[in-house]
């Protein structure tokens, strides 16, 4: 037999054990991470997930009316053009599912825009068809309840806009 093909088949031989080796990569996806014995990395990447979106009506109708009647035209926290609700569900390897993340994203005229941890609760304003920014709230400039509602709008659009991005 030539030297020739005793190193070729060698480094052959070789090579072929290697292939029946985990990889790397097979390595960390079957591995577990402390936090969360439950999945291996692998099917925590591999999940199916769900999502829904859903915006809020009238919002930036509602938040004008509302700058209107408080007599507020100078701030930017009125000018929110949108309020997005995310919900995430995940589903298991049973096809059973539960809800993993809710949100509320706000949006100002400016850019600017806020992401705020919800949670399951949200789902019933869903079911309900409720409206966040209900105009007929507001319906009445001269009524205190309305006066009140604005109120309570703004400082809230205050302090999301306040810690916004």
């Amino acid at each position: 037999m030539n030297i020739k093909y005793l190193v070729a088949s060698i480094f052959l031989f070789a090579a072929l054990q290697g292939c029946g080796s985990p990889s790397d990569t097979d390595l960390v996806k079957n591995g577990i991470m402390p936090f969360n014995k439950t999945l291996t990395v692998g099917e925590a990447f591999g999940q199916r997930v769900v999502q829904f979106t859903c915006s809020a009506r009238d919002v930036a109708a509602f938040m004008g009316k509302a700058k209107s009647m408080l007599n507020e035209s100078n701030y930017d926290h009125f000018n929110m053009t949108e309020v997005l609700s995310t919900f995430q569900w995940t589903i298991n390897k049973d096809d059973s599912f539960q809800l993993q993340d809710v949100g509320t994203t706000w949006t100002w005229a400016d850019g600017k825009s806020k992401k705020v941890a919800a949670d399951a609760e949200m789902l019933k304003s869903v079911y309900s068809n409720e409206n966040t920014f209900d105009m007929s709230s507001l319906q009445d400039p001269d009524s205190l309840g309305a006066v009140r509602t604005a109120r309570a709008y703004a400082d809230m659009a205050y302090m999301l806009y306040d810690s916004a991005r």
